[in-house]
């Protein structure tokens, strides 16, 4: 029931309108468009985006992680936008305020499932964005945040996107921490202490590339983690 619950939402489309895009760090953009009252999700959940009447190469709609909190009064998608872009991203550069695009969702299973233990945020890359969601959540005070949070941000771009933001957020709220990593050798350094300290008494989350998801995932089975704590999101929006 859960699993369908999860996934209905897709079947629903709605309409946003565009307000404004601004470049967070890097090649990372972040695109906002206002809240329509019909559409609400969970922190951490992702929708499908597409253009109406716009003909697009390729797959017709991309799926992105929604970066902002349900209870913000703006829907935040963001996304590594290259020099030779997709024509699926030409054409979110080109959007004007006003311009809308349809979405299906959000969906999924990638929230918090449960607030009375600890959780380990893992995010490759752009897979920062769901993350981003659940922590604007905790920090408005519209879900009761977990024991702990301990986000472990790995990306090759320096300074990491969304890092300002990050420790924003970490002011507001002293049981996040955060560790900025850019090489998977100290990914998993920070990941043994995070297991060896809390072990199998956490939710762990990965969302990034699907090979770096799954090695994190048998990382974290070797380490004797179960598979019913692990959490993760195949992100698909880069």
């Amino acid at each position: 029931m859960k699993l369908i619950e999860d996934f209905l939402p897709v079947l629903r489309a709605n309409k946003l309108a565009f307000l404004k895009s601004h470049q967070e760090s890097g090649e990372v953009i972040s695109f906002e468009f206002e809240k329509h009252a019909k559409i609400t999700w969970k922190a951490g959940q992702h929708g499908l985006f597409m253009f109406p009447r716009i003909h697009i190469k390729g797959l017709p709609f991309r799926a992105f992680s929604i970066a902002s909190s349900p209870q913000e009064k703006v829907l935040r998608i963001s996304t590594r936008i290259q020099s030779n872009p997709s024509d699926f991203k030409k054409c979110l550069l080109k959007l004007g305020r006003g311009d809308t695009m349809r979405i299906r969702g959000p969906f999924g299973p990638f929230y918090l499932s449960r607030n009375d233990v600890s959780v380990v945020f893992v995010a490759g890359g752009i897979g920062i964005t769901p993350f981003l969601g659940l922590l604007r959540d905790f920090s408005l005070g519209n879900n009761k945040h977990p024991r702990s949070v301990h986000l472990v941000y790995s990306t090759t771009e320096s300074p990491h996107a969304f890092k300002d933001e990050i420790e924003g957020i970490r002011g507001q709220l002293p049981v996040v921490d955060a560790a900025y990593v850019t090489h998977r050798d100290q990914l998993l350094q920070k990941l043994d202490s995070l297991v060896a300290e809390i072990k199998d008494q956490a939710l762990y989350y990965i969302s990034g590339p699907s090979s770096m998801i799954r090695g994190i995932r048998r990382y974290l089975r070797r380490k004797g983690i179960a598979s019913r704590n692990i959490y993760t999101d195949w992100f698909l929006g880069y």
